[in-house]
């Protein structure tokens, strides 16, 4: 290194040690705030695939529960109807809960369920809560 990148070195080295020394910062806590950092950007960034995945789990693992309560409810509201989305006519399932029609194959229904909060497509009539 010459005298100069030897001396910029330094004084960058110095000056960030002057700086930890007056502010009350551990090693503990700037590993926590670039984690959260880093973890926050990387959703932000996968949003829709995580979304996905998420809609696509509650479908396939927990779908049956749905079922379930409602068969146990002996005649009481159904939870989940299994047909077409009326937006895209992907196989959906229609949950009572969610009040939603979520894709059975965990794709983004997001344009749908605005298509259908908007009024874009014509929704046929929900299932019977009788």
């Amino acid at each position: 290194m010459s005298k100069n990148e030897d001396a910029a070195k330094n004084g960058v080295g110095e000056a960030f040690d002057h700086w930890l020394w007056n502010h009350e910062v551990t090693t503990r806590d700037a590993i926590e705030d670039a984690a959260k950092a880093a973890l926050g950007q990387w959703l932000i960034t996968h949003e829709e695939a995580v979304t996905n995945a998420i809609a696509k789990q509650i479908v396939e693992h927990q779908g049956h529960r749905w079922v379930g309560i409602a068969e146990a409810s002996q005649g009481q509201q159904e939870i989940t109807t299994k047909g077409l989305c009326p937006a895209c006519q992907q196989p959906a399932a229609y949950t009572r809960e969610l009040d939603r029609y979520v894709h059975t194959d965990g794709s983004d229904n997001r344009p749908c369920w605005l298509a259908l909060s908007r009024g874009e497509v014509s929704a046929p009539d929900r299932p019977a809560t009788t």
